[in-house]
This record gives C-alpha cells, sequence and structure tokens, in this order.
C-alpha cells in the first residue's frame, strides 16, 4: 500500500493512503466500494475522501491540501462509544 506525506497550509504533516475493499462494504455507501483515501497526522486527526480520485499519486501537494479540505472527518473506532465494552466482552462466552 503506497502512502504519501505532505504538508497542508498550517504547516502541519499529513499522510495519505488508498484503501480499497476486498469485499463489498454493507455498512458503507456504494461509492465506498471503489475504495476511498485516509488521511492521518501524528496526533490521530483522520479524515476520510470518498471515492479515491484516480491517479492521487501523482497529484501535487496542492492538489492533495484540496483533496484533504474535501476530505470528511472520521472517528478511530476506539474512540466511539461502546468501544471499550466491546474489548472488555470480546471472547468470552455469552449465556443463554
Amino acid at each position: 500500500m503506497q502512502t504519501r506525506d505532505f504538508t497542508d497550509a498550517a504547516g502541519r504533516t499529513w499522510s495519505v493512503r488508498q484503501f480499497t475493499p476486498t469485499a463489498p462494504p454493507t455498512l458503507l455507501s456504494s461509492a465506498h466500494a471503489e475504495g476511498w483515501l485516509t488521511f492521518e497526522r501524528d496526533d490521530g486527526e483522520r479524515r476520510r475522501l470518498v471515492p479515491a480520485p484516480d491517479g492521487w499519486q501523482e497529484l501535487t501537494e496542492d492538489a492533495l491540501r484540496a483533496a484533504l479540505e474535501a476530505a470528511r472527518p472520521v472517528a478511530r473506532a476506539s474512540d466511539l462509544p461502546g468501544f471499550e465494552w466491546v474489548r472488555e466482552h470480546e471472547g468470552r462466552p455469552t449465556g443463554g
């Protein structure tokens, strides 16, 4: 998986890479089937651009900055409500 680093207009460094699902996404929109770009900073901020633009690997830094601005913020699974409960109960047998 190719990753590119670039600097945004505020001087912050981002890494960007493409994800392409191996199976049709069931919980995501049909637009996700072709893949998306994930932008991520060291502090954990993440954004997603759907769909991934063709030839994104060759985009100029200005074009990557524009793509970053168009991308939507996304939360990490560990930041979602209930994640700790799932982690604590993984692998435990259910009653019944």
